[in-house]
């Protein structure tokens, strides 16, 4: 199953309307590619929470993004929470 099919199932499950569904998946694509890049989980936590704050601020629920991190890409973004304030 790809990342967008992934990714629309999620929302599909958090209940966001369908007009709503490319601007989630460009997220998606975007996490997808930085994952594919190599990166360390810890440098992918940090991009993801930045990527969110970006999506945010363009009128995207910060609860379903989270939760696509969670779902689709396996990213608990608590942990880097609690990393940064050690």
């Amino acid at each position: 199953m790809t990342v967008v099919e992934l990714t629309r199932r999620t929302l599909l499950a958090a209940g966001i309307p369908a007009l709503q569904y490319p601007f989630y998946c460009n997220f998606s694509r975007i996490l997808d590619k930085r994952l594919r890049s190599g990166l360390s989980q810890e440098t992918l936590r940090a991009e993801a929470r930045a990527q969110i704050d970006l999506w945010v601020l363009r009128g995207l629920a910060r609860a379903a993004l989270q939760r696509i991190c969670r779902e689709v890409f396996s990213l608990n973004l608590d942990q880097a929470a609690r990393s940064q304030t050690e």
